[in-house]
């Protein structure tokens, strides 16, 4: 057995796509959360953070996917200082025993430094350790890792920094080996973090192949896009491809800061489509899904569709599309929009087939700054047919049981305090002992201060 201890340190913010350039770690002063007041500023932050996230294939072509862990969000506000954080203690990733995960801290945050001039967004992502291969055979073990992604203005000009460090890397039971692997483990063996820097870099997008485990991509890429409109700082840990087809990715962090607009900031999404199995698996994730940009479309829509869903065993769906609008006025007024259709979708093996499902959020600011209106005007339900029937559309917050079949409830509202709403046009639980349950044409709007 050959054990060595090393100290690998590596900053994101110079991986390219094309292979991994690695760097000294980007070193950031904490931001003052707690020793200023939360107020309003001329900006708009966002961000997230979450440790780790597994997937079986495509979730979009009828693969499985899990929940993000120890998921840290900061949404579309222009106050600061605010700070967001959740913790997991992972161990074993859905009873995955390649993958052993110790505990994951996530934060985000805005923050400000009026005397400086210098206002931010910030995610960190912070793992205690990670094992990779069985317990009675060849293993990689990497020390505690952070993921960070900084997006701020400075006064002058927008800035945004991503890094990625790592301490501490071991293994155990892993053979001589010739190629990538090979000069990993010599490197790790002489201490050289220069040569190890070299040989994750000269990896490149093929990674680094470990013998009855699977493959390793020590790092991924980091984008820090900036401009006169703002900055978005994307940090990416670990990801590895095991020998069993699953996927995990570990260590995400992504922020960004764009200027405000007088009448506030905008937040919502709207998907065609998700569903959810058993312990909340996702079979399928939000599809197609458009976001509501921070500082709105400018008065149009902006839209994302799909012509057909993916082939999957459980149900078929055609025409899919989700549009976000949000307009701000120079007077303070503002309108926000979300609007999620699917022209049909067809369940239980054809038994059920619902057809035009429109689900609509509208929320409507004053020049004063209040939120004098918000509905779901725009949702329907065009017809839903089981065994060749046409049934009764059930009411806005009803529901309709089809025995056997599905349980089917629409129009299913939720005020998101009192500056936005959202609806799920209509939410399908298929009764045939499989667990799954669909969220069909999904709209949230929100107008925030």
């Amino acid at each position: 057995m050959r054990a060595r201890t090393t100290l690998l340190k590596r900053a994101a913010a110079s991986i390219t796509a094309a292979g991994v350039a690695l760097s000294g770690a980007v070193v950031l002063s904490a931001a003052p959360v707690q020793a200023a007041e939360r107020v309003e500023t001329p900006f708009a932050y966002q961000g997230s953070a979450y440790g780790t996230r597994v997937s079986l294939g495509d979730p979009n072509a009828g693969g499985v996917e899990s929940g993000r862990t120890a998921w840290s969000v900061l949404g579309c506000t222009s106050m600061a200082p605010i700070l967001n954080n959740n913790g997991s203690n992972v161990a074993k990733l859905n009873a995955n025993s390649m993958i052993e995960v110790g505990a994951v801290d996530s934060s985000t945050s805005s923050y400000r430094k009026p005397k400086r001039k210098l206002y931010g967004s910030r995610s960190i992502n912070k793992v205690a350790g990670l094992t990779i291969g069985p317990d009675d055979g060849p293993r990689l073990k990497f020390g505690a890792f952070t993921t960070t992604a900084h997006a701020f203005h400075n006064g002058k000009r927008f800035r945004a920094e991503a890094s990625f460090d790592v301490l501490n890397v071991d293994y155990f039971d892993i053979p001589e080996s010739a190629g990538p692997l090979g000069d990993l483990l010599d490197a790790i063996d002489a201490g050289d973090n220069q040569l190890i820097e070299q040989i994750i870099a000269g990896a490149g997008s093929e990674g680094i192949a470990i013998p009855q485990v699977g493959t390793i991509y020590p790092a991924g890429t980091a984008k820090t896009p900036s401009s006169r409109s703002g900055a978005t700082a994307n940090a990416y840990g670990i990801r590895i491809a095991l020998e069993n087809g699953s996927q995990v990715n570990i260590g995400r962090a992504w922020a960004k800061i764009q200027p405000s607009y007088p009448a506030g900031v905008f937040a919502g999404h709207a998907y065609g489509l998700e569903a959810k199995l058993v312990d909340g698996v996702l079979g399928i994730g939000r599809t197609p899904y458009q976001n509501l940009p921070c500082i709105g479309t400018d008065g149009e829509w902006k839209k994302n569709g799909l012509l057909d869903l993916p082939q999957n065993e459980n149900f078929n769906a055609g025409a899919l599309r989700a549009e976000t609008f949000g307009k701000p006025y120079r007077d303070g007024r503002a309108v926000a929009r979300a609007r999620a259709t699917v022209a049909d979708i067809v369940l239980g093996g054809g038994a059920l087939e619902i057809q035009g499902v429109v689900g609509q959020v509208n929320v409507f600011q004053n020049r004063k700054g209040r939120v004098v209106r918000r509905n779901i005007e725009g949702t329907r339900i065009g017809a839903i047919i089981a065994d060749g029937e046409a049934q009764e559309i059930p009411a806005p917050g009803e529901a309709l049981e089809i025995p056997g079949l599905a349980l089917i409830k629409a129009g299913l509202r939720q005020n998101l305090g009192k500056r936005g709403v959202r609806v799920h046009a209509l939410r399908v639980e298929l009764l045939d002992g499989t667990g799954l349950v669909l969220n069909i044409g999904t709209a949230k709007a929100k107008i925030l201060r």
